[in-house]
């Protein structure tokens, strides 16, 4: 089965820089108070409880040959890419989320165990992006972060949303090769 990702046009590119315009997706969030990798790390292990069966289902199961609704049951959510990481407050706390598969809204959403998982609907949205490969820390971060921040500046883009890390995991890729990004929405009315 195919990892699903999110989808996007890219509009403009400039060596690791492009501006992208995403499609609408659905998400699912935990807000962790700790420095970028425990959240990252903390989240990480939140979520994927819930994406391994930490919820109750709400598609019917099939009981000696009869759809029941009654009936409990858990839903595995298959692998999508990459986990997003929102900057709330730099350094200090953190939003992580989970794409959700093209299939799931928010009436067949599976109910997490954990309460403290929030849902949204990430409506489409251009932003601008620098692509990186390599270790991640709190410092790196930061500084790929000014970097963005800057490379925008210098092109005269106003951008409007706090600073979003797209991690693209793998356990078989070494940390030094790993693909991430740096994003922030920019403002609708660049073309």
């Amino acid at each position: 089965m195919a990892t699903e990702t999110l989808k996007y046009q890219v509009s403009e590119k400039d060596s690791n820089y492009e501006l992208r315009q995403y499609e609408e997706y659905f998400t699912a969030s935990i807000e962790i108070e700790a420095g970028f990798i425990d959240a990252l790390n903390s989240g990480l292990r939140i979520l994927s409880d819930y994406y391994s069966g930490g919820n109750w289902s709400k598609t019917p199961v099939d009981v000696k040959g009869s759809l029941t609704m009654g009936v409990a049951s858990h839903e595995k959510i298959g692998a999508t890419t990459p986990v997003l990481v929102k900057m709330v407050v730099e350094g200090e706390k953190y939003e992580i989320s989970f794409i959700l598969p093209a299939k799931y809204t928010k009436d067949n959403l599976p109910e997490p165990f954990n309460k403290n998982i929030k849902f949204s609907r990430v409506k489409p949205y251009k932003a601008a992006v620098m692509m990186n490969r390599g270790h991640m820390d709190d410092s790196i971060t930061i500084e790929k972060a000014s970097d963005l921040r800057s490379w925008l500046e210098q092109k005269g883009v106003r951008y409007k949303s706090k600073i979003i890390f797209a991690v693209f995991l793998s356990l078989l890729t070494p940390s030094r090769f790993r693909r991430w990004e740096v994003l922030t929405k920019v403002d609708d009315s660049l073309d």
